[in-house]
């Protein structure tokens, strides 16, 4: 359904005609229909709040736990087991998402700060593999898309489940993902932030 470009460093490029500058954090489908909402209050400027949640995506890039979650591919079935999670994510970029490294965090805090954006769209793509006689064997993954949302002294992350079962909760995945935008903007001086409401739809 969608393309993450340059992951990992190992999905080769593709020629592709150039996006403009101004679609560069702007996924132009995204649906208007959400599956979660948090709130985020603050004191600063959108722009410093737009740096603190691109560089807390970017650290979350790559990051991996264990977690207990369901083996079933029934999401009405519990079959709790413990599996290796990691999160890959991706900067919107017109129809495309571009791999969230530092190279590409760096260009799109460049295009934020010469061009005025007040939303910002990424690809969140949940992995979970399990280990069977020394193998690691995968399940089917979970796509999500992200809107951040940017006003005066507030901010918003609209979600959405494009694809798989939710083996971990929306609820659960907006607590990691406000949670670690908190900790990055206390951990850069932004230190009246805080997360007002977390709800799934």
């Amino acid at each position: 359904m969608f393309r993450l470009t340059d992951r990992k460093e190992k999905i080769k490029k593709k020629k592709r005609l150039d996006v403009k500058t101004s679609v560069l954090g702007t996924f132009t489908n995204f649906p208007a229909i959400i599956h979660g909402l948090a709130i985020i209050s603050h004191r600063y400027t959108i722009y410093k709040m737009q740096k603190a949640t691109i560089q807390a995506l970017c650290d979350l890039n790559g990051y991996r736990e264990n977690r207990n979650v369901s083996r079933s591919n029934d999401s009405n079935k519990q079959e709790n087991c413990l599996f290796k999670i990691s999160f890959e994510i991706g900067v919107a970029n017109g129809v495309f998402f571009d791999y969230l490294n530092e190279k590409n965090a760096k260009r799109i805090i460049k295009a934020i700060r010469t061009k005025k954006k007040f939303s910002l769209d990424f690809l969140v793509i949940i992995t979970y593999h399990y280990i069977r006689m020394n193998k690691k064997i995968p399940l089917r993954f979970d796509h999500h898309l992200l809107r951040f949302r940017f006003y005066k002294e507030k901010m918003e992350v609209l979600l959405f489940n494009s694809k798989g079962i939710r083996r971990m909760s929306l609820e659960d995945l907006l607590n990691k993902i406000t949670n670690k935008i908190y900790l990055t903007s206390k951990s850069i001086g932004l230190q009246s932030i805080t997360i007002e409401q977390i709800k799934t739809l």
